[in-house]
């Protein structure tokens, strides 16, 4: 933890995170007006001057250089004001010419006798040298400021909107005018050393510009502004520490990808208010699902940690059967994708009928994938610790463990299928109840069955057991109760129409997952021929990256609803704001995970391991892939988008590339042939992501920009 937090233990670090907490929301707040006003120019202006106001502090030796910068930049702003006001030429061409002519003198005697450099940290600014005394005309500026806003703020509105009405209603315009420049110079000044004169005009301008493209009315534009700023001041300062870059560019940079995100959603949405219910239906349906990825993976290691407390080879046997699991539940996830996108198209069409014998063909289809599933891995249970090339010791308890945990595979089915059918009438708190009661009955049981009554990695398979078969019971008696789902009698029975169409789009998926797991064995093949502390390394870090990417496997099943409830409205609108709003949303999330990721590295490595050089490998890979969450997060939204229009094929096609052709071949070539390390093969893994991204990114291009019919069994016709 020291490792996130280790920041804190420096004065300038404190004072930087403080100066950044209190100037934000100012930037945020008076640039709403300076937009409004068009002053842009005249700020950029303000900014510049500050080498003139340092340049006349010292022509008259004044020790406090930010007093002399204050004073000449208020005198500037009212000088502008006033020849603005004379309307003898444009007001940009008035500020032009002050502008540089302040500069250029402030330059000329700044530069006498070649000492110009000591003044150049000024251009791009350096927040970790702001003094406690800085951070306190900081606090008097925002307090005034605020008093300010509080008392004028209707009065200056008025001006910007109708200067002549304003001053019918006996505004005093002249007066706000000044007072406002007054506080943009004061605003300007105070922060000039730590952000930049070449950027504080960037930082004053771009919040607000993203908020207007968004917001409805002037509430929505404040807050909003200042929430970006607040964002990109943060996370700039939260960047620049952990990659060494100065602060107030990389706050810019931000702020400017916010900026360009916002244009591309302005260019592309066609109803704000239409975009504002997509982002609160997403954000409903998600967050539940979320928790409950989060507290499967909280589950998973606590069950790790209780089981490797018994020593390695308790560890070996629970761990043996894992990639087995893994695929066993990618079959039946595949399976509830497929029933999720036609039952959310069926309500969407407001088709009640088909809603109905859709959930029919659940239990039909749960019922037969469990059994089938049960005496399949009932068969190679005795087989499976020979071909994991288990050791003698360990082979009758992995068998016994694999049995426990695959006996009850009905149920699991249920928890599975049911929960995807559940999900897509837009109920997503109800499955995620049912898998926290599963979690804490699974800890619960296996605290007890390890440790009490001895019975070992075996008693980590029984808990296992029993909390499946209580998760399917919960589940089925969720799904029998909803009203929009109508489980009956009557629809209980072998319909082709209705589950065709529900398999075209399942079975893709389903290669897909059993190609993706196929590919992460025999890439883990190449790892594991390297030395001992490489794949422990390797092994962990992935585990430690798993808690991380779950936003974006959480909002998958939300989009993949909201997506096909749009298809079968037939509302187009509705389809590209969820595709822009999902794609939004996640990457927004998935930059913070990321950071969180590179900052957390070595502190989620030491959950799992005490060996130092285990630590120091895998803390490199977790920051060498941090970069790429938002990416990988995007992914994993994007083939939910795909899987609610129906259209699975395409990211089957994409994984086969991505996966086979890049991460699995390039580690091949990377071990096998040029005998590199596992930063490489991370490497490989990274190219993988993004090349899987920009495939479905161009498929997702393609539909937005192209009408296509895209009927219910998947198939497509132009």
């Amino acid at each position: 933890m020291s490792q996130v937090t280790s920041w804190f233990d420096y004065n300038f670090m404190r004072n930087a995170l403080i100066a950044v907490i209190i100037i934000t929301p100012l930037f945020g707040l008076m640039g709403t007006m300076i937009v409004n006003k068009k002053m842009a120019f005249f700020s950029d202006a303000l900014g510049h001057s500050a080498l003139t106001g340092i340049a006349v502090g010292i022509v008259f030796g004044v020790q406090d250089t930010t007093i002399s910068m204050v004073v000449f930049a208020i005198l500037f702003a009212l000088l502008l004001n006033k020849i603005g006001s004379r309307n003898t030429a444009s007001t940009d061409t008035i500020i032009s010419v002050f502008s540089s002519c302040s500069v250029a003198i402030g330059l000329a005697i700044l530069s006498k006798g070649g000492n110009f450099s000591k003044y150049s940290s000024l251009l791009v600014g350096d927040v970790l040298s702001i003094t406690t005394r800085e951070i306190l005309y900081l606090v008097l500026i925002f307090i005034a400021t605020v008093i300010f806003w509080i008392v004028g703020f209707n009065k200056l509105n008025a001006v910007c909107i109708h200067r002549t009405l304003a001053k019918s209603k006996r505004v005093p315009v002249s007066l706000m005018d000044n007072l406002f420049a007054v506080f943009v110079a004061l605003i300007v000044m105070l922060s000039i050393k730590w952000i930049g004169i070449m950027i504080i005009n960037a930082l004053l301008i771009l919040p607000a510009a993203s908020s207007r493209n968004i917001s409805v009315n002037m509430r929505e534009y404040h807050l909003y502004s200042i929430i970006f700023s607040l964002f990109s001041g943060l996370v700039g300062l939260f960047v620049s520490y952990y990659t060494n870059v100065a602060t107030g560019p990389m706050i810019v940079i931000i702020a400017s990808v916010r900026k360009c995100v916002g244009i591309y959603m302005k260019t592309h949405s066609t109803d704000r208010k239409m975009d504002k219910a997509m982002f609160a239906s997403l954000l409903m349906l998600a967050w539940p699902t979320i928790l409950e990825s989060l507290l499967e993976t909280v589950v998973q290691y606590v069950d790790t940690a209780m089981v490797g407390h018994l020593g390695a080879e308790a560890t070996a046997t629970g761990s043996l059967s894992s990639t087995y699991t893994w695929l066993i539940n990618s079959v039946m996830s595949a399976i509830g994708i497929g029933f999720l996108a036609y039952i959310a198209r069926a309500i969407g069409e407001k088709n009640e009928k088909k809603v109905q014998k859709a959930a029919g063909q659940t239990v039909l289809v749960t019922l037969a994938a469990g059994v089938i599933l049960m005496a399949v891995t009932l068969v190679i249970a005795p087989l499976m610790p020979v071909w994991m090339g288990a050791d003698e010791a360990i082979r009758c308890d992995a068998t016994i463990y694999f049995i426990c945990i695959n006996a009850p595979m009905i149920f699991r089915a249920a928890t599975i299928i049911f929960g995807a059918a559940i999900r897509s009438t837009g109920d997503t708190k109800s499955p995620m109840i049912v898998n926290l009661i599963v979690n804490l009955i699974n800890i619960v049981l296996n605290y007890i069955l390890i440790y009490p009554c001895g019975m070992g990695a075996v008693g980590a398979g029984v808990s296992s057991a029993i909390s499946f078969v209580a998760g399917g019971i919960l589940m089925t008696k969720v799904l029998l109760k909803n009203q929009m789902l109508g489980v009956k009698k009557e629809n209980i029975r072998l319909d082709r129409a209705v589950l065709a169409p529900i398999m075209a789009i399942g079975v893709p998926v389903m290669l897909n997952r059993i190609m993706s797991c196929s590919g992460y064995i025999v890439a883990t093949s190449f790892v594991s021929s390297m030395a001992t502390t490489v794949y422990a390394a390797h092994s962990i870090a992935i585990t430690a990256e798993e808690l991380f990417y779950i936003p974006g496997y959480g909002m998958q099943a939300a989009t993949s609803t909201l997506i096909g409830n749009a298809i079968g409205e037939q509302n187009k609108k509705k389809e590209r704001s969820v595709i822009l709003i999902a794609i939004l949303v996640i990457f927004s999330i998935m930059c913070m995970t990321g950071l969180l990721l590179f900052a957390g590295a070595e502190f989620m490595m030491r959950l799992f391991t005490t060996d130092p050089e285990v630590i120091q490998i895998g803390s490199r890979l977790l920051r060498i892939v941090a970069f790429t969450e938002p990416i990988f997060g995007t992914t994993a939204v994007m083939e939910g988008i795909y899987n609610g229009m129906g259209r699975t094929k395409y990211p089957f096609v994409v994984e086969l590339i991505s996966r086979w052709g890049v991460r699995i071949l390039g580690s091949f070539l990377v071990v096998r042939v040029l005998g590199l390390g596992i930063t490489q093969v991370w490497y490989c893994m990274i190219g993988d992501n993004i090349l899987k991204a920009v495939l479905m990114a161009a498929g997702l291009f393609r539909i937005l920009h192209y009408s296509i019919d895209i009927p219910p069994d998947g198939r497509c016709k132009k």
